[in-house]
């Protein structure tokens, strides 16, 4: 969840304080409401108040609880990784998408050209029907998968030590996060502090030290 408060108004008929009739008058009644961004129905929620104030309204992101912010570090990862990678695996630059489901199959093709297989059947995002790939073209995108997510992963790792670390920092006048919108603003894209960013350089030469080792093939 993305949640902000927005900050709008509206015309409204007044009503008289004694009779509680309306008064024939119009007046401007400030208002306000929390949305979610990132649901599929804030932009239409957006337009409406629009409409209401003439663009005259303000967004006020609200930080969310740690436990919010690392449940949604987790879903941009795993968006992040299926999301794929372009990679020519020796027939062009293609797209491909690594959905779970296929992260497995890919697993089972690997684990057949380690028992012998020279070809295995699989296919672009831009195809409906699966093609043949040598041995050497799928263990390229297999190996160019794997390090995707682990980059994903490891990413996701240090967004969430540099959220955590955030948190930590209490304000003495309100009892909150004292970065409430440094927290608010962290997105996927969000460059990591240097210190950070040296660890997971580390953990990524370790591993690709460790996977050139064994022939490509840990998982």
């Amino acid at each position: 969840m993305n949640i902000v408060k927005i900050d709008y108004w509206q015309m409204v008929e007044e009503i008289d304080d004694e009779t509680q009739q309306p008064t024939g008058e119009q007046i401007r009644q400030d208002l306000f409401v929390e949305l979610d961004m990132d649901s599929p129905h804030y932009q239409n929620q957006i337009a409406t108040i629009d409409g209401y104030c003439d663009g005259d309204y303000q967004i006020t992101p609200i930080c969310p609880t740690l436990e919010e912010k690392l449940e949604q570090i987790k879903r941009w990862c795993q968006e992040a990784i299926i999301s794929g990678i372009n990679f020519d695996c020796g027939k062009g630059l293609k797209h491909y998408t690594l959905e779970d489901h296929k992260q497995e199959v890919m697993k089972d093709h690997a684990l057949l050209i380690e028992k012998g297989a020279q070809r295995v059947i699989w296919r672009d995002s831009s195809r409906f029907m699966h093609e043949i790939y040598s041995a050497q073209e799928f263990m390229n995108l297999y190996n160019e998968a794997k390090f995707h997510r682990l980059k994903c992963q490891l990413h996701s790792d240090g967004l969430e030590e540099y959220v955590s670390s955030l948190f930590e920092e209490i304000s003495d006048e309100t009892g909150r996060p004292a970065n409430e919108a440094e927290i608010s603003a962290i997105t996927w894209e969000t460059k990591l502090p240097i210190e950070i960013e040296n660890k997971i350089e580390t953990l990524m030469t370790e591993y690709l030290s460790e996977l050139a080792q064994l022939g490509g093939n840990a998982e």
